[in-house]
């Protein structure tokens, strides 16, 4: 049981170094999202998710 615990553990770590490569890698690039936006669009889905 502990295995499989650290072997989720393992992967999802591995998977979050993964999207903050892809991260900074858009980072470097100038590929940005005004954070705005992004909070404008987060609260949509919350409203959407609220009223469903």
């Amino acid at each position: 049981m502990i295995i499989l615990m650290i072997s989720i553990r393992e992967k999802k770590l591995k998977e979050l170094q993964a999207k903050i490569a892809v991260g900074t890698e858009q980072l470097a690039n100038g590929q940005l999202t005004d954070g705005e936006q992004v909070f404008a669009r987060l609260q949509e889905k919350i409203n959407r998710v609220k009223e469903s």
